[in-house]
Order: structure tokens, then C-alpha cells, then sequence
């Protein structure tokens, strides 16, 4: 039934009853329309205290321990790999991999800089998507013309 896409904490611990809220989403096949339906529910995690109460939410399962354990250290090494921009690869139309020799940056960090110069060139609610479109390809030019906004973007 389509597997999972997203887990992640979505806020600090509550203070008061030491949980967090995790988002999780998944991309399924709705049989009605036959098309792909992201559906998201809210689950309550209790982060544990020690290790003793890891084994005993795992039904004091080492084996299933040692999943987890392993589980966490794999997304450790790859949130520090995404952290650091070195070694990047790009894939080409051959699906080769060569290095990746431009410039990269956060798209957390351009796209509301995207957004907010869209509205000079006609982006606001409720316009059609080509307007949005011509807008937003216009932002971007104006973005790549001046290496001043590419520096701040960095």
C-alpha cells in the first residue's frame, strides 16, 4: 500500500509530557481515481530514557534493537553527508554520475527569494499558473544577472 516517505520530528519535546509530534506521509494509489494520493497522519513519540526502555518498547528484542540501532546511525551518516558539500555527484541524461561542478544552496533558503521578486513580475494568489510561471522564470533571471543576490544566497 505504498511505503513510507517522510518521518520526522516536527517540534521540540513538550515540556510537560516529554513527547513530539512525528509527521508521517505516504504516497498511495487511490482506486477510485487511480491516482497518487500523499496522505500524512500525526503520531506521539516518547523519546526514551535509557536503553533498558528501547529493549523493552521493542519487546526486548536485541535483534530488532540492533535494527533500529543501525537504522539511526544510517540517517546520522546521512544528515552529515547532506550537512557537507563536498563529493557531489550529478546524473546525466545517460545516467552516468560526474561530478556536480556548479553552485548549490539550500532551497529553504531560494525559494521565498523566488517568490517574494515573483511579485515585482505579476505572482500573487489567485493568478493562472502561466502567469505564475513567466513570473517566477523572470525572478530567476533577474537572480542570475546579479551575482550580489547569488552571494547572499549562499
Amino acid at each position: 500500500m505504498g511505503r513510507p516517505k517522510t518521518i520526522r520530528p516536527d517540534g521540540p519535546i513538550n515540556k510537560e509530557n516529554k513527547t513530539m509530534d512525528v509527521k508521517v506521509t505516504k504516497t498511495v494509489t487511490a482506486l477510485e481515481t487511480f491516482e497518487d494520493v500523499t496522505l500524512q497522519k500525526t503520531v506521539i513519540f516518547t523519546p526514551p530514557k535509557s536503553v533498558d526502555e528501547i529493549l523493552e518498547i521493542l519487546g526486548n528484542d536485541s535483534a530488532k534493537f540492533l535494527e533500529v540501532a543501525i537504522a539511526g546511525l544510517r540517517d546520522h551518516v546521512v544528515s552529515a553527508a547532506r550537512a557537507n558539500s563536498d563529493g557531489w555527484k550529478q546524473e546525466t541524461e545517460d545516467g552516468e554520475l560526474v561530478d556536480f561542478v556548479g553552485q548549490i544552496a539550500d532551497p529553504e533558503k531560494v525559494n521565498p527569494i523566488v517568490k517574494a521578486l515573483a511579485g515585482a513580475y505579476g505572482w500573487k494568489p489567485g493568478v493562472s499558473a502561466e502567469v505564475r510561471k513567466a513570473a517566477k522564470a523572470k525572478a530567476i533571471e533577474f537572480l542570475k544577472a546579479n551575482p550580489a543576490y547569488i552571494e547572499l544566497i549562499k
